[in-house]
């Protein structure tokens, strides 16, 4: 059950992230922005996301694995809302940016949880299972958010990405009985810190840098490209 709710969570959180994809640029632009302002606020969560990525892992240490995903989820869910409310720019941008520094939080312990729940022979197709779910999620999003946005309007991508955050939660609470059913941990999970984890965190860190620097090239270079055959 923790692996089935883990992966549950990952794959709507993927979905979450990525139904934004498509729909971002657009609205960024409907707000007034030019072509180099739809470039930075469609891929400012990534700078939030990279660069909190060990902060974050900080505060699941002091707070606790469950808590850490718990707040983070519920703060994606809530954060999420305000893109149906955003009226200009700058407030495009921190909840772009708000949205990033809280998934940071959820995938820092996600993966932290692995680790300490999954047997120790088994770790590795715990990660496996876990990001193959999550990652369909991030190719199931943007064909989602673009249909519905071409179908009922930009507003529809939002909700899906609100609704995809929250049922995470559900995910989490199954992750949270299946761990403590395997391990007899209690629902306060606080792991202790052996230094093979920071070797984990930075990884972590550099994996979701080089995303966010790719992402960050091709959303700008896509824009203009669609612009140039209206």
């Amino acid at each position: 059950m923790f692996l089935a709710g883990l992966c549950l969570t990952g794959f709507l959180n993927g979905l979450a992230i990525s139904c934004l994809f498509p729909v971002i640029p657009r609205y960024a632009e409907d707000l007034g922005a030019a072509p180099a302002a739809v470039g930075f606020i469609s891929g400012a969560h990534a700078y939030t996301l990279a660069l909190f990525m060990l902060t974050a892992g900080a505060l699941v240490w002091k707070a606790g694995v469950a808590e850490g995903a718990f707040l983070g989820q519920g703060m994606e869910a809530l954060i999420s809302t305000l893109y149906l409310v955003t009226g200009n720019q700058l407030q495009l941008v921190l909840v772009r940016l708000l949205h990033g520094l809280f998934l940071s939080i959820v995938i820092v312990a996600l993966n932290t949880s692995i680790t300490h729940v999954a047997p120790s022979k088994e770790v590795g197709g715990f990660f496996g299972v876990y990001t193959a779910f999550t990652q369909l999620g991030y190719v199931s999003g943007p064909f989602l958010g673009g249909f519905l946005a071409d179908r009922y309007g930009i507003e529809t991508a939002f909700i899906l990405c609100t609704l995809s955050h929250a049922l995470g939660l559900l995910g989490l609470g199954v992750a949270v009985e299946g761990l403590t059913a395997m391990r007899g941990y209690t629902k306060r999970v606080r792991p202790q810190r052996p230094p093979p984890l920071r070797r984990i965190f930075l990884t972590l860190f550099l994996t979701a840098f080089n995303a966010s620097s790719l992402g960050l090239l091709l959303i700008p270079v896509s824009y203009t490209h669609l612009r140039a055959h209206e």
